[in-house]
């Protein structure tokens, strides 16, 4: 179900472009603007090495912190860097991982998440 307030604009949903995702990456915490199962797109994280790097996904609770508890590690590979993002790419995209993004993206969308079979 679609909340009231997301409204239909051409083809697109009016909804907001941040997820409700932080990810701790070379000892910082930095703001996800964009996620898919493989991918996520960061706020700029400069000086990340190229390569595979652990990071951890945490989801933002509705009180607005950081849910230090709930984190869901991933190891994944910088893709792309520039002065508004740093693109990144997961290396294998497991169960907890998945679910965290899909529960995030359908936040975001105002829709609920869950499915009884595979319990999102």
């Amino acid at each position: 179900m679609i909340k009231e307030g997301n409204i239909r604009r051409g083809r697109y949903l009016n909804v907001p472009r941040k997820l409700d995702l932080m990810v701790m990456i070379g000892g910082r915490m930095v703001r996800v603007l964009d996620a898919t199962l493989r991918t996520i797109r960061l706020e700029t994280v400069g000086g990340v090495a190229p390569g595979d790097i652990r990071i951890t996904l945490y989801p933002i609770g509705g009180d607005g912190r950081v849910e230090t508890e709930a984190g869901v590690e991933a190891v994944a590979r910088v893709i792309d860097q520039n002065d508004k993002a740093s693109h990144l790419a997961f290396i294998v995209s497991t169960y907890p991982l998945s679910k965290l993004i899909i529960s995030s993206l359908a936040h975001r969308q105002g829709i609920e998440p869950y499915h009884r079979k595979i319990g999102l």
